[in-house]
């Protein structure tokens, strides 16, 4: 078995065993969640739900603006056995040597994403992963208007 087969094989363990805060359903993930961190290594991730399926499009903190990793799809891994945890999210990007797997965990008001950076080429650094936490960014509070007001 090759050193990416072994970590790919603990990932999938991981996301399998993990403790799962505040479960929620599906449709939390949806959203454009921005890093909380001072110096991130992701900016944002958007999440979507489509016609076709659920997407993932992840931008990293680059400078002066964000790489945008492209869009891929996101799939929903609910726990097992059902109804004993929350759902985690599983998306993967490729670009040259380079493969990024991301899961995702929804949180008390953030979305806990764990990236793991898996490179082949002869020259690449060593496979290493980061974990990020990102949240939606707030909303203004509704205006209301009194009854008997005009608007």
């Amino acid at each position: 078995m090759t050193g990416r087969a072994a970590i790919l094989i603990a990932l999938l363990l991981q996301v399998a065993s993990a403790q799962h805060v505040n479960a929620q359903a599906d449709a939390g993930f949806a959203g454009e969640w921005h890093s909380v961190a001072a110096k991130p290594g992701m900016a944002s991730v958007r999440i979507v739900k489509g016609a076709t399926g659920w997407t993932a499009q992840a931008f990293a903190a680059c400078q002066p603006t964000p790489c945008d990793w492209g869009t891929v799809p996101f799939t929903i891994l609910e726990h097992r056995p059902k109804g004993s945890g929350g759902a985690v999210g599983l998306a993967t990007w490729r670009s040259g040597s380079a493969t990024r797997i991301m899961t995702f965990r929804l949180g008390e008001g953030s979305l806990l994403v764990e990236i793991y950076n898996l490179f082949s080429g002869p020259k690449d650094q060593p496979s290493y992963f980061v974990t990020e936490e990102l949240a939606l960014p707030a909303r203004p509070p509704a205006v209301r208007t009194p009854p008997g007001a005009k608007r």
